[in-house]
């Protein structure tokens, strides 16, 4: 049996616990830390409201947060790593203009369908550099 520490993908997208006739999703993101060569991480299609917890996982090269309820970009300056970022169907309204300096690896970041009011400077030429 593989050791936890060294799974390096972890799918938990769309994960109804039915009890009683309700229907719940995972809302926290918790209990990763150990996954310290985790690579890809998959949390789509859940009711998670905030990124949190996720600083430990310094490998990480894809985080798929779509199609949740999150409002805010935050606490993910630490991912340098990351390559992929898929945001799309969430709430969000801006993107922070740090996320071009910190997140240098980025190559694909997908932010469709949110309430995206307006775009900083710094953030469009992050988006539309060559």
């Amino acid at each position: 049996m593989l050791p936890v520490s060294l799974i390096i993908e972890c799918i938990i997208t769309c994960n109804p616990i039915k009890s009683a006739c309700v229907c719940l999703c995972v809302q926290y993101i918790e209990n990763l830390e150990r996954l310290r060569h985790l690579e890809v991480l998959n949390l789509s299609k859940n009711d998670i409201e905030r990124i949190e917890k996720l600083d430990k996982l310094i490998c990480l090269r894809e985080l798929n947060l779509s199609f949740n309820c999150i409002a805010k970009i935050e606490r993910l300056e630490y991912l340098t790593s990351l390559q992929v970022l898929n945001l799309s169907g969430n709430k969000i309204e801006t993107i922070p203009p740090w996320l071009a300096k910190k997140l240098k690896a980025l190559r694909l970041f997908k932010i469709a369908r949110n309430h995206i009011q307006s775009v900083s400077t710094a953030v469009c030429c992050f988006l539309f550099a060559d």
